[in-house]
Parts: C-alpha cells; sequence; structure tokens
C-alpha cells in the first residue's frame, strides 16, 4: 500500500509544473547571459588593447563556462539523484512526470468524477455544491460540458428528492393534524372507554440491530458490499483496475474494525463508512487523494487512533489468538490479500466474521470454526492479528 497523494493532486501538480517552467527559463537564460557577459568582457579588451583586461577576461573563462554547465545541468543531476536514491513510487521523479497539462487535466477529470458519484449517491445540496466547484476546474471544455450534463441530471435528482420529502413532511403534518382531532373528540365524550391507551401514540418499541452476529462477544456483521454505502468513493485510487477505491472494492479493513467497534461498544452508529471518515479525516462530500483504498495497521491497529472509539489493541502471535479469543478480545487478522474478524461462541468455537461474502471459496462465511487452523487451510496463513479490548 503506498501513499502518492503529493503526486497525483492536480494543485500540488499545477505549482510543480510552474517550477518546472521557471527552471527550464534559467536553465536557458542564465547560460546565456554568462556567454554574452564573458564575450563582452572580450570585446572591451580586444577593443582597448589592454592586456591585463584580456588576461582577466581569460581568467574569467573556466569558471563562467563551468557555471553555465553547472546552471544547465543541475536539475538533471537532481533528479537523477532522486530516481536512484528512491524506495517507492511516492518520489521526486514521479511528482516531475505527473506535473504536466496533460495528466494535470486527467487529475481534474478524474475528481469531478468522485465528487459527481458521493453527491449522486447522498443526494445533498452541499455534495452538489463541491461537486460542482470540482466540474468547474476542469478546463477540457468537452469533458466539462459531459460532467455539467451529469450535475445537471444529480439536481435534477435532488429536487425530485426534496418534492418527496415536503410531500411525506406534508403527510405527516396532516396525520397529526388528524390524530390530535380524534384525541379531542375522544375526551370530549367522556371517556367511556376507560382503558384507551390514547390512540396507541405512547407505544414503545424494542429495536433490534439488524446484522447481530450470536456470539458470546455480541460482534456485529457488516458487509463491505452492503447497499448502503457499497458504491461510496472515497479513494482516487487503491480501487479494482486500479480505478477509485469504493467500500465495496476495497473496504475490508474499514468493515472489520468497524464490527468490533460497534460490537464492543454496542453502538450500531459506528459503521464501516464511519469509520473511514473518521480514519481518514473526511467529511461527507470529501476525498483524501491518498491513492490506495485499503486500511493499514497505522489506522486500524494504532491505540491512539481507536482510542477515539474507547478501545486499546495489542498484536499477537498465531499461536496467542485463541487464548485472546476465550479471554474475550475479538480478533482483527490479516490473511493474504483480506482483513477478517474473529470472535468466540458459546461452544468453544472460533467464529469467522468475513466483511467479503465468499472472498475465499463458495463456502459460507461468518460460521463457526473448530480452530484457527481450519480458517487458514481457507484463507492461507494469518500475517498479523491484533485483539482488541475496551480501555
Amino acid at each position: 500500500m503506498l501513499i502518492t497523494s503529493i503526486c497525483d493532486n492536480a494543485e500540488i501538480l499545477s505549482v510543480i509544473r510552474i517550477v518546472k517552467i521557471i527552471i527550464t527559463i534559467i536553465k536557458i537564460v542564465v547560460p546565456i547571459i554568462l556567454m554574452v557577459s564573458l564575450s563582452i568582457n572580450y570585446l572591451i579588451a580586444v577593443k582597448s588593447s589592454d592586456f591585463d583586461a584580456l588576461a582577466k577576461a581569460n581568467k574569467a573563462l573556466a569558471p563562467k563556462i563551468i557555471a553555465a554547465v553547472l546552471v544547465f545541468y543541475i536539475p538533471t543531476f537532481v533528479s537523477v539523484i532522486a530516481s536512484i536514491s528512491s524506495y517507492d513510487s511516492n518520489n521526486y521523479t514521479k511528482c516531475l512526470t505527473n506535473a504536466n497539462k496533460e495528466y494535470i487535466a486527467q487529475v481534474l477529470v478524474s475528481d469531478a468524477k468522485i465528487y459527481l458519484n458521493f453527491a449522486k449517491q447522498s443526494l445533498k445540496r452541499n455534495d452538489l455544491m463541491l461537486a460542482t466547484n470540482m466540474v468547474h476546474k476542469v478546463k477540457d471544455e468537452s469533458s466539462r460540458k459531459e460532467l455539467e450534463k451529469e450535475l445537471e441530471e444529480i439536481e435534477n435528482a435532488i429536487k425530485e428528492k426534496e418534492k418527496k420529502e415536503e410531500e411525506e413532511k406534508e403527510r405527516q403534518r396532516k396525520e397529526r393534524e388528524e390524530q390530535a382531532r380524534r384525541e379531542r373528540e375522544g375526551g370530549s365524550s367522556g371517556g367511556s372507554s376507560g382503558g384507551s391507551t390514547g390512540g396507541g401514540g405512547n407505544t414503545s418499541f424494542a429495536v433490534g440491530v439488524s446484522g447481530n452476529v450470536d456470539n458470546v462477544m455480541g460482534i456485529y456483521y457488516y458487509k463491505q458490499c452492503d447497499d448502503r454505502w457499497k458504491n461510496i468513493q472515497y479513494d482516487i485510487g487503491g480501487g479494482s483496475n486500479g480505478g477509485p477505491a469504493t467500500l465495496c472494492s476495497s473496504a475490508c479493513g474499514y468493515t472489520s474494525f468497524a464490527m468490533i467497534a460497534a460490537g464492543l461498544n454496542n453502538d450500531p452508529n459506528i459503521n464501516p463508512y464511519s469509520v473511514i471518515k473518521y480514519m481518514r479525516n473526511i467529511k461527507d462530500g470529501e476525498l483524501i487523494h491518498r491513492g490506495y483504498g485499503a486500511a493499514s495497521w497505522g489506522e486500524i491497529g494504532n491505540n491512539k487512533m481507536i482510542a477515539h472509539y474507547n478501545l486499546k489493541c495489542e498484536t499477537v502471535s498465531r499461536g496467542q489468538i485463541e487464548s485472546a479469543l476465550k479471554s474475550g478480545k475479538p480478533v482483527l487478522a490479516l490473511v493474504p490479500g483480506h482483513y477478517i474478524v474473529l470472535s468466540y461462541s458459546s461452544r468453544g468455537n472460533v467464529v469467522l466474521l468475513d466483511p467479503y461474502v465468499n472472498w475465499a471459496d463458495k463456502r459460507k462465511k461468518s460460521g463457526e470454526f473448530k480452530s484457527v487452523s481450519d480458517i487458514e487451510s481457507i484463507y492461507g496463513t494469518i500475517r498479523r492479528a491484533e485483539a482488541y479490548s475496551k480501555l
């Protein structure tokens, strides 16, 4: 997982592009100035027949030539050194390569599409405004017109949604008025039905949490491809085929942590998308351009970060996982290419909670296994595991 945000940020790339242009001008102009200055010194010395002046011009020849060569080649030397010393794609060379008019235009279009998709998902005015601002930054006229068509479609959808909401509010208002009228009429009849509950308005309902899995720890079960959030894009990279990351395509780590945090806190308001927004420090309608989709241990395994959820964690070895489970600590495990959650059942079995249904094979996930080894026979060796508990 590579962090490549600065080399894929249109504003930063635009600044780098301007710097590149300035450097190119300096590379050309400064050597010319030095050569012209040297020529003038020689002409003055020859014209005046001043041997001392000619000697001084000869003495200044080598330093000025060296200075001209250095000015012309120093940027190239810096690029070569940066390329040799670079250990990943987040480097000086990539930023310089990306800092061109064509790539910046592509980034602006990509960013605009991401904001448009978010506005399409949320159908909120604020998100539409953010998307509109991004579309207006697109320089290519044909691309901007296509994006503006999408803006118009989203605005129409928002208007339709607002109309339905207003209609629903009006319907509820009329229902309240009708209920109040019935209660007034019931009260004026002398209360002949002494056992009345007042029209049923105070009936209480016990609301259960959808998706709760029957396990000793009460850990919730969330699917990263749940219809409520599966298509939300939260990153410009890290998704399928290198495209934008959605919760469905890339959020197994955030979804797994959300299961544990929601379960240990018994709080259904904690969900995969709320976790992403907190850990990536984003708000509705915003994206962080890191260029990768998957969660990192620096987020879901960071005690300072997860203290926000009143949790702490500790790294456990493969052989310590079942002991951690028996002690009441759910485990978030990394198998090759995927995050999963392990809990414990009242029958003494390991409970597997896979955020992506049928990820490893066609067997039903989120079931009971006799041991961690049985799970590894499907997913492969557990590479890292963190056991979580309340602070």
